[in-house]
């Protein structure tokens, strides 16, 4: 075992860079997100750009074009190699910020696009839906009124290619060319969605609007959509969209990795169409039903800090994050004490890499002289380890432990805390050769220099398959001798012991915390939601919906129509299909819709009080309309 010193910006990036073996003799790129050191606007960044051979895409460009007044700051593309090599990396460093790192990416061949024009700007006809997610049935009735589309544009987003000096990821579509597609009187949706599938999309890559369920058509239609049998038509067929379809690449992999910068982008792309749109600003209500559980909870996580800074920035906005669905998932634990012991146990068939993330409780410091010790279930055992900060370590050829130093989100001095990560290959692959980890389970031990100040809670990230996507990722867990005490609500021994280092608190999305330096009024325009279900004249929450630690979440709606019918139904795909699906993600759709209602001054239907569970449900939840399609 030899400690590295290699520079690196986290360990998900570097873990995967290490096993992308395709990657290897290629000249991959990094989306980076950089802020302009010197005082300037879009002319100042382009030419800082320039002399540091990076890249950048039209949507981000737009962002800086529809804000001129702000400090330029933006995701670029950086040759990866640029960013090992320490002489180039400083070069960038002396013009910019680098606040950001994403996952590599090789770059595909391709046409330089014909960029969009300016829109005439117009007066709004109501707040404006927008959403970020994966396959959005954009030509579903349900987003039309008089049979044109209610999309101002549509950002497709698809693996990076070079587009004539900068790069395109995937397609703009604008209002009009949506709207020639529908005006075609033998219009087939699955047909048109899988041209543009053949256009944008890789062979072999996931095409969720090719199947009858998509998980962005449903929570677009819970939060927005418009057929003319729904109840509030006469109100919602007014509102005008904007959406944002991640690619699939990115949603693939549910750790965030990937997503993490295309949201930031998507995000942007959002508020400056906004801007460029409407004149007066409309309110503008953004639904991302995504998130991953591993991270510091205290809003200092990039994308997190990010689009609050961004809601900071347009007082107009509002989002909504699903709060999650890990309360029962076993990913979280607290370690106090030298002698507990923790397993973590990684399923046979995982397509996909795992990760734990250590760090302070409640993102509190590292105790001084923190060690870890590892045992895996193929004999590895390490003894305990300390490294130096931003060091690592090979504990064999498919498992590493790092140290990630802090890392500055905003050059006013925020910094995410230091913390420890074990990252570990998949257990099975569909390429020969590739390098697998053992299934089974790793004891996990720490121990630090003044016992009393060991409190360290360990988080896994999120690993598993996303709806509708082919067999990946199997999560895994934490167990110890404790993990499986009597569960009153479900009537089997699955909840954790009193004495078990497992925690169901603080198993909420990371994504859904804001930055306490914020301004209280950016942490009214974020809302958390939780799930719930109907229980007598009351509500309890949904089994899966997330705990937080103190606070749960700002808000809550139905998830469930019952306990024997489970998810609520919704459109799928395409015109006239419906489907059920479950989870926060169909809660957080459904407090979008009653915001976009109250920003109207239309109805927006019925809560009622809760007393009880607070940190799983908020204060009121919303109940109606419960049941039916929406």
């Amino acid at each position: 075992m030899n400690t590295k010193n290699e520079w690196f910006w986290d360990g998900y990036t570097d873990w995967e860079r290490h096993l992308a073996d395709d990657l290897d003799g290629k000249d991959p790129y990094s989306p980076v997100f950089l802020r302009l050191k010197a005082k300037g606007g879009l002319a100042e960044f382009l030419a800082a750009l320039a002399k540091v051979s990076a890249k950048t895409i039209a949507e981000e460009l737009a962002y800086l074009a529809a804000f001129p007044a702000q400090q330029a700051e933006a995701y670029a593309y950086v040759k990866t190699a640029d960013l090992k090599d320490h002489h180039k990396r400083e070069k960038l460093e002396e013009a910019f910020y680098l606040l950001d790192v994403g996952a590599s990416v090789v770059l595909a061949k391709g046409a330089a696009q014909v960029p969009l024009q300016a829109p005439k700007k117009t007066s709004p006809s109501g707040p404006v839906v927008a959403i970020v997610d994966d396959g959005i049935g954009f030509l579903n009735r349900a987003f039309r009124k008089d049979g044109k589309t209610r999309f101002g544009a549509f950002w497709i987003q698809a693996s990076e290619r070079e587009s004539g000096d900068g790069i395109a990821l995937g397609r703009v579509l604008a209002a009009d060319e949506i709207d020639g597609i529908l005006a075609n009187p033998a219009l087939d949706e699955p047909a048109a969605y899988q041209q543009l599938n053949d256009e944008l999309l890789p062979v072999g890559a996931q095409r969720s609007t090719g199947q009858v369920f998509s998980h962005g058509s449903h929570v677009l239609d819970l939060a927005a959509g418009a057929a003319p049998e729904t109840p509030d038509y006469q109100a919602a067929k007014n509102w005008p969209l904007l959406a944002v379809q991640l690619p699939p690449s990115s949603v693939a992999d549910t750790s965030g990795n990937r997503f993490e910068a295309h949201m930031v982008m998507a995000v942007r792309w959002i508020l400056a169409q906004v801007q460029m749109r409407f004149s007066p600003l409309p309110p503008v209500v953004i639904n991302l039903s995504f998130g991953m559980m591993a991270g510091p909870k205290n809003g200092t996580k990039f994308v997190e800090y990010q689009i609050a800074q961004e809601l900071a920035r347009f007082p107009q906005a509002q989002v909504v994050y699903a709060y999650g669905n890990g309360y029962r998932s076993q990913q979280v634990a607290q370690i106090t004490t030298p002698d507990q012991s923790l397993s973590w146990v990684v399923q046979p068939d995982d397509f996909a890499p795992s990760y734990v993330e250590i760090m302070g409780a409640k993102a509190a410091p590292l105790p001084a002289g923190l060690e870890i010790s590892l045992s895996g279930p193929a004999g590895q055992k390490t003894g305990y380890i300390s490294l130096p900060e931003d060091g690592s370590v090979d504990i064999s050829p498919t498992a590493r432990l790092y140290h990630v130093g802090p890392r500055m989100v905003d050059p006013s001095g925020i910094f995410r805390p230091a913390h420890y990560m074990i990252a570990l290959a998949p257990t099975a692959s569909r390429d020969a050769g590739a390098r697998l980890a053992p299934a089974g389970g790793w004891e996990i031990r720490l121990r630090c220099a003044d016992p009393a100040a060991l409190d360290i809670s360990l988080q896994i990230q999120r690993g598993d398959t996303a709806p509708g996507y082919g067999a990946l990722g199997r999560q895994s867990y934490f167990e110890d001798a404790h993990a499986y005490g009597w569960d009153p609500e479900t009537q089997d021994y699955s909840a954790p012991g009193p004495q078990s280092a497992l925690r169901r608190t603080g198993t909420h999305s990371a994504m859904s915390s804001v930055y306490a330096g914020f301004d209280t009024s950016v942490k009214a325009r974020m809302h958390t939601v939780g799930g719930a279900v109907l229980a007598g004249a009351g509500v309890v929450p949904a089994r899966y919906s997330s705990s937080g630690e103190g606070d749960g979440p700002s808000d809550s709606a139905i998830s469930d129509d019952g306990f024997a019918l489970t998810g609520v139904l919704a459109s799928g795909t395409y015109s006239g299909t419906v489907q059920q699906m479950n989870g926060t993600s169909v809660a957080a759709p459904r407090i979008t819709r009653d915001l976009a209602h109250k920003a109207a001054g239309t109805n927006s239907g019925k809560a009622i009080a809760n007393a009880e569970n607070l940190d799983r449900l908020s204060a009121s939840v919303l109940i109606e309309p419960a049941r039916g399609r929406r």
